[in-house]
């Protein structure tokens, strides 16, 4: 069976989230299914080092997207004589040579108003993602939430959804030693005990509410636990760091900046994790967090509840003192926090690379079948 697989998100010190998707996918699929080859094609700022008798790198330099995606990557499958190719986002050649399997994490950019630039731009990409997923014999997403999404705002099929939870990779269910992590705060500059967040600090990531939550904890409790805000630096930093500022608490929040390989160390390390998202298609850093062994508040919208369970406290996002009340609670009843940990160790190997690799490669699998004239 010849796979196809679109891993331009693959570059060089840089780990996206549809990145580790594609890695997640691939560090179990080629080494566990010899008798299929897998074809992945990158553009010049491609970066994956994985040699097997099984891969093909396929480097084709890439000018205008649009043109990469529409001719040259179908000249190139129809060269390749694949049996199915595999998107890992909303885009993909619409007249594919092999059927086609879209990956939709969310419709972030059709939910959100401050994400929709103009009725223009809006149209548009709502009618791109339409007509790539009807082009497509299969849409994959992360959510029964973001399948309820793709219905309502592109009008697909429900039946042509395939709800497949995204993986955690294993690295996150392994111990990490005390030095390691000891290691990891002096670098970071975390001294004491801390609360963490890892993510982007886009809007609707809600972290100026998550800041003033802070703020609202009781004094003894900051000067305890700091608050770690993990994240690329972005232009939201400077409102945030204003926000910081007016209420006097710079000395209590630390911006690590980007951490990648040792982000399980990180998260290892915190008393607490807290994810106030507005929006997400799935939300990783939850699972993230439960399967390294961290009590988790986050929120009780989107597809939250769907990965949390019961296995972390679920707060309204819009309300500051929730927030306030839900992290003063674990960080005061350790016996809580841990019930939570336990909890959330039980639920993060539904996430595990062993459970989605598998249900990703069958409906590979599925549609060449379904395909076959």
């Amino acid at each position: 069976m010849n796979i196809g697989i679109d891993i331009r998100e693959l570059q060089a010190n840089l780990m996206t989230g549809i990145g580790r998707y594609l890695v997640n996918f691939l560090y179990w699929a080629i080494p566990q299914n010899p008798d299929c080859s897998f074809y992945l094609y990158g553009n010049q700022d491609t970066y994956f080092q994985y040699v097997s008798h099984n891969v093909t790198l396929r480097i084709i330099p890439e000018q205008q997207t649009l043109y990469w995606d529409q001719v040259t990557l179908p000249r190139q499958i129809r060269q390749d004589k694949l049996d199915v190719f595999l998107s890992p986002y909303i885009k993909g050649p619409i007249f594919s040579p092999a059927p086609l399997i879209t990956t939709m994490h969310d419709l972030l950019f059709l939910s959100l108003p401050e994400y929709r630039k103009n009725i223009g731009w809006e149209l548009t990409y709502k009618c791109f993602a339409r007509l790539v997923g009807e082009s497509a014999k299969a849409v994959i997403t992360d959510s029964l939430y973001s399948q309820n999404d793709i219905v309502r705002l592109l009008k697909l099929p429900r039946q042509k959804i395939k709800v497949i939870p995204l993986a955690v990779a294993p690295e996150y269910y392994q111990p990490v030693e005390a030095a390691a992590i000891e290691q990891l705060r002096q670098k970071a500059g975390i001294s004491g005990r801390y609360i963490l967040y890892v993510g982007n600090f886009k809007p609707h990531k809600n972290i100026q509410r998550l800041v003033k939550a802070y703020a609202g904890l009781d004094e003894k409790l900051r000067q305890e636990y700091r608050l770690v805000l993990c994240g690329r630096p972005d232009s939201h930093c400077l409102q945030l760091r204003q926000l910081i500022q007016e209420l006097k608490i710079e000395d209590e929040v630390i911006f690590p900046g980007m951490v990648t390989k040792e982000l399980p160390a990180l998260y290892r390390g915190a008393d607490l994790f807290v994810f106030p998202s507005l929006y997400e298609g799935f939300g990783l850093p939850v699972a993230e967090a439960m399967a390294c062994g961290v009590a988790v508040v986050t929120s009780n919208v989107t597809s939250l509840p769907e990965v949390a369970g019961d296995s972390a406290v679920l707060i309204d996002p819009r309300n500051t003192e929730s927030l306030t009340e839900a992290m003063s609670c674990l960080l005061t009843d350790q016996k809580l926090r841990a019930a939570y940990v336990q909890r959330g160790l039980q639920r993060a190997q539904l996430f595990h690379p062993n459970k989605f690799g598998p249900q990703v490669l069958a409906l590979l699998k599925d549609i060449r079948l379904e395909s076959k004239p």
